[in-house]
């Protein structure tokens, strides 16, 4: 993206530089008198014009073709990134997500449950569950993957809404913890269902 970007800039840029330096209010001295150098009669102003632009130009249209063939071999998804091992890590691994939560349910910790299910959402939900909804090879099946994630999200935002201050409730929390456990299982269930590139 940042390649497409850098690439829209240096193109306008370039064409907008070269266009003001040969626009008509540019003038030269020639003998004693001065005429405006304009785009149309300096030959060889077009020529360093035309070549200019066509170089600008066929570098923007490089460089995105270049930049999508290194997004699209970046996320093609193998059996060695498989992003259901994401889920399993996140569930059940002592340094994933879920256990961290519970940790500080088991402290009565609502304010790192608060900021912890702020930021959690990217990580389980969109990273992990969602490239593991991408493989599911049936509308059926991605719509079971899609109706896990979105109940992920509901079970963040009920424990992140009962970790506030004056809202504090752990077994509220504790409750949707369980809910967000059972939530992202069922899309583990339909991982022999995947396909992998």
């Amino acid at each position: 993206m940042w390649y497409r970007i850098y690439t829209y800039v240096f193109f306008f840029a370039n064409v907008t530089t070269t266009l003001l330096a040969f626009s008509p209010q540019t003038t030269t001295n020639v003998g004693t008198s001065r005429r405006p150098l304009t785009f149309l009669t300096a030959t060889s102003n077009r020529r360093t014009v035309i070549q200019t632009i066509a170089s600008t130009v066929g570098a923007s249209l490089l460089v995105p073709v270049i930049s999508v063939a290194a997004e699209e071999t970046s996320t093609s998804i193998t059996k060695s990134n498989n992003p259901f091992d994401a889920i399993r890590y996140e569930l059940y691994d002592p340094k994933g997500g879920v256990a961290y939560m519970q940790s500080c349910i088991d402290k009565n910790d609502f304010a790192s449950l608060l900021e912890f299910t702020k930021q959690y959402d990217q990580v389980l939900r969109k990273a992990a569950m969602g490239k593991a909804k991408k493989l599911l090879p049936t509308k059926e099946l991605k719509e079971v993957g899609t109706a896990a994630c979105n109940a992920v999200t509901f079970d963040l935002i009920g424990m992140n809404r009962n970790s506030r201050p004056s809202q504090e409730n752990m077994a509220e929390v504790s409750k949707y913890l369980q809910e967000l456990r059972q939530d992202a299982e069922k899309l583990l269930q339909l991982e022999e269902s995947a396909v992998f590139e």
